[in-house]
């Protein structure tokens, strides 16, 4: 789509949401990427971002309607590694890669999940609601041994897709202690979404004293998923005896689950959205530089040397600040706003666009508790140039509404 002001779309979406039928007649409620970009808002998505089936594994889909009305068709589709849909045993259901049923107000609904097969298929679930009800729930997944024995048995949460993630890593061979991820790069389209694609994923490794100890790029097919441990060839084979933290970043929403693997036994861990923020805070190494008006223009935007430091304010109501750089594919953009706390009105929206005002990828919270600065951290798809537009999400401004912006560009290793 292209774009005039992201955030005047985002909050018109929201109001027509509250007054806009289910679906229009003779639409598929479910064929969100059909329905025009205001209707588009009538759907949802949530991820299990791992499952498996067959070889031992089975799993079983809880879900529960914690709003208020009744969702007439909740639908599941299940996806295998390489993106193509997933053929699984449903309980009383017939085999198939999806399921559609009702949920009232207040009901749960339980699905298992099985596979009549000796190998064992990994992938993920997508859960599509109304956007009117509030649906959450868990894939419980429970491996056997080969005498039919539980061996291990653990929930994964269901997970509105974004597209920033951070949790705990340990890697200890003597202890037998190891770390894995999930992600889930499928086609979760939301109305403030760009449109799902093939994309990088960047992985980056920091250290207990907030240092980066390593960064690697994972490319992904639209709709693909994998699973693997940190310590993996195709990520950071020659880390041990490690403890820190994995910053998961791309430009498009994904899903992502970490585990724990401890003496055989599998575990979920806890992820937090956003990233270690101060791991790629470079502020103090550059000079600021002014923002010079008028920008609001691709034609008015300054051409920026990365890595650059921008002091700038989105000054009047309704502006906006672009600034364009040139860039390679396959090279990882880091940007942030900052805002002064109680000097600065400004709830930053930051967009990385192409010049014709396609968008790329956005971020309106970078996720730290009571901040309103943005971060983003993507790969370049092509050769090129770029723009960054910065705006205040309700599209205010005025003289206080100030920030600093901070980009950078770097070639980061791939498999």
């Amino acid at each position: 789509m292209k774009k005039i002001a992201v955030a005047r779309y985002i909050l018109l979406a929201t109001l027509l949401l509250l007054s806009a039928p289910i679906a229009q007649a003779g639409q598929d409620p479910f064929d969100c990427t059909a329905l025009d970009e205001v209707n588009r808002a009538v759907c949802i998505y949530q991820v299990f971002p791992q499952i498996a089936v067959g070889g031992g594994f089975s799993g079983q889909v809880i879900l529960t309607n914690q709003g208020y009305v009744d969702d007439s068709q909740v639908r599941i589709d299940f996806f295998g590694d390489d993106g193509q849909p997933l053929v699984v045993d449903l309980g009383e259901e017939p085999s198939a890669s999806q399921i559609i049923f009702s949920l009232g107000a207040g009901e749960s609904r339980r699905i298992s999940v099985t596979l009549d097969s000796e190998t064992a298929l990994a992938g993920y679930a997508r859960v599509t609601h109304s956007a009117r009800v509030s649906v959450r729930g868990s894939y419980l997944l429970r491996v056997v041994d080969g005498s039919g024995g539980l061996q291990t048995q653990l929930g994964v949460a269901s997970l509105v897709p974004l597209n920033n993630f951070t949790f705990p890593v340990e890697v200890d061979s003597e202890a037998n202690i190891n770390t894995g991820l999930a992600i889930a790069n499928g086609s979760f389209e939301l109305i403030s979404s760009p449109f799902p694609t093939a994309q990088g994923f960047v992985l980056t490794l920091i250290d207990g004293q907030g240092q980066i100890a390593g960064q690697r790029v994972l490319q992904l097919d639209l709709d693909g998923h994998t699973s693997l441990f940190v310590n993996d060839d195709r990520l950071f084979p020659e880390i041990d005896d490690f403890r820190g933290v994995l910053s998961v970043s791309a430009g498009v929403d994904f899903g992502l689950t970490a585990l724990r693997l401890e003496e055989g036994i599998l575990s979920t861990i806890a992820i937090s959205e956003g990233p270690v923020f101060s791991a790629f805070d470079i502020t103090a190494e550059l000079q600021a530089s002014a923002e010079q008006e008028p920008n609001d223009q691709v034609a008015d935007a300054a051409l920026l040397q990365l890595p650059a430091r921008i002091e700038g304010a989105v000054s009047p109501a309704q502006d906006t600040d672009l600034f364009r750089f040139e860039g390679q594919a396959g090279q990882v953009l880091t940007v942030y706003t900052v805002t002064e706390r109680g000097v600065s009105r400004l709830d930053s929206f930051l967009s990385l666009e192409t010049p014709g005002g396609d968008f790329l990828a956005f971020n309106d919270l970078n996720r730290l508790i009571r901040r309103l600065d943005s971060f983003l951290q993507v790969v370049l798809p092509e050769d090129g140039e770029y723009v960054l537009r910065v705006e205040d999400f309700a599209l205010g401004g005025g003289p206080s509404f100030t920030y600093e912006l901070v980009a950078a560009l770097e070639d980061v290793p791939q498999p």
